[in-house]
């Protein structure tokens, strides 16, 4: 199969019955109705919203999606928000992101990720290996995306404050109060939590991920193997 793809950030699926049935999973679980297409350059299969309907989420259900996102741990959050840059969400999920309860968390999370995405190419900036440009593709297109995000969460903050709506949740959960604090922590002491991980890692005789040698973690689905 072919590495030029115009859509590199879409899932892709080997045979049309794969697709078919990632797309079943996604209305059962997100509402969002998808259909396989195979006629794409690069010779996957991959899935489209076009000509379909997003059931679109009652009062109740954003509440609830509100509430489970402010919840999520730290990395659980960032998969959500590189997800929602690829517009990989449902309309009940990026409606909730787009609170003022959750816009500093979203705007931090989009920061972290930008960070990691320059250091993954960096890291890889000399990898010439068969599968380096595909992953250039997408990776570079995940960039392109988190500015997007980022810019638009500062016309919301700036729409925010001319409305009088404070960019912070007035009750936030204890659980989010605790990820805020540890999130604080470890960017502040980022090295030494590093190493402090990597210690007990390295003691337990356990191996050292990748996500903590590259800091690369929730970004992509994949990544260019190192040359030998």
């Amino acid at each position: 199969m072919s590495d030029s793809c115009p859509t590199p950030d879409k899932a892709r699926f080997a045979t049309r019955e794969g697709a078919e049935s990632f797309a079943t999973r996604k209305f059962l679980s997100l509402g969002i109705m998808l259909r396989p297409y195979g006629d794409c350059p690069c010779g996957w299969f991959h899935l489209t919203s076009r000509g379909s309907e997003e059931l679109t989420p009652t009062e109740a259900e954003l509440a609830r999606e509100y509430a489970r996102l402010g919840d999520l741990d730290r990395p659980a959050f960032n998969i959500l928000v590189r997800d929602d840059a690829l517009g990989r969400t449902s309309k009940a999920t990026a409606a909730a992101l787009r609170t003022p309860g959750l816009l500093e968390r979203w705007r931090a999370a989009l920061k972290e990720l930008k960070t990691d995405v320059h250091a993954q190419i960096e890291h890889n900036r000399d990898n010439d290996q068969p599968t380096s440009q595909d992953w250039r593709s997408r990776i570079n297109h995940l960039q392109r995306r988190l500015t997007v995000r980022a810019a638009e969460t500062k016309s919301l903050a700036i729409a925010f404050s001319t409305q009088g709506t404070p960019a912070t949740s007035a009750n936030p959960s204890r659980s989010t109060c605790g990820e805020r604090a540890i999130e604080r922590l470890i960017a502040a002491h980022r090295n030494e939590f590093d190493r402090l991980v990597h210690e007990e890692l390295a003691a337990a005789g356990l191996p050292i991920p990748q996500s903590l040698l590259r800091r690369e973690a929730f970004l992509l689905d994949e990544a260019p193997e190192d040359a030998a």
